[in-house]
Parts: C-alpha cells; sequence; structure tokens
C-alpha cells in the first residue's frame, strides 16, 4: 500500500483503457459499469460466439488469465506487473476470439 499509491493514477489508466477497448467489440457490455478500481468485469451478450468458458480457455492459451465469475460475466484485473503492452495484447486477442 505504501509503494504502489503512486501508481494508481497508471493503473486506472490502463483499467479505462482495457475496458474502453473491451466495450468495442459489438457483443461485450459491462452490466455494471465501467471500472471504479483495478477490476473489470465484461460481461458477453447472448450473441457472442463463444461462452466465458470458451473464452477464458481461449485466453488462457495465449497466456492471458481472467475470471469466470457468472454465467455471461469474466473478471480482469490490473495491478503493478500489467503493462501498457499487456493491455494491447488482451485487447487484440479478445478481438481475435470474438470478432472471428
Amino acid at each position: 500500500l505504501y509503494h504502489m499509491t503512486t501508481r494508481l493514477v497508471e493503473e486506472h489508466r490502463r483499467d479505462m483503457l482495457l475496458s474502453e477497448g473491451l466495450s468495442q467489440i459489438a457483443c461485450i457490455r459491462f452490466e455494471l459499469g465501467l471500472p471504479q478500481t483495478n477490476m473489470v468485469f465484461p460481461s458477453l451478450t447472448q450473441d457472442s460466439p463463444k461462452t466465458v468458458k470458451q473464452l477464458s480457455a481461449a485466453l488462457a492459451e495465449q497466456g492471458i488469465r481472467v475470471g469466470v465469475v457468472g454465467e455471461h460475466m469474466l473478471r480482469l484485473v490490473t495491478h503493478n506487473w500489467i503493462t501498457d503492452e499487456d493491455v494491447e495484447k488482451t485487447l487484440n486477442t479478445f478481438h481475435q476470439l470474438l470478432n472471428a
């Protein structure tokens, strides 16, 4: 808590980049709204080409770990080890998997 507080602005910027990028994918919605913390909760719509379990497994194959927190909802968390490049890779991979 004492050492990482200077990075909070940077982490929140990444949270917003991630959530705004995900919101550009047609089958993703933010039922809980855009993030207020470093946790991002996107939901897949009914017309998604993959279920959350299928998407989670496909992302894991690319080295991207996400949590499944509901029938249609995922949980992504940014932290001090996540870089801009990681956010870009995550967004590109989501686009590839859901816009195929």
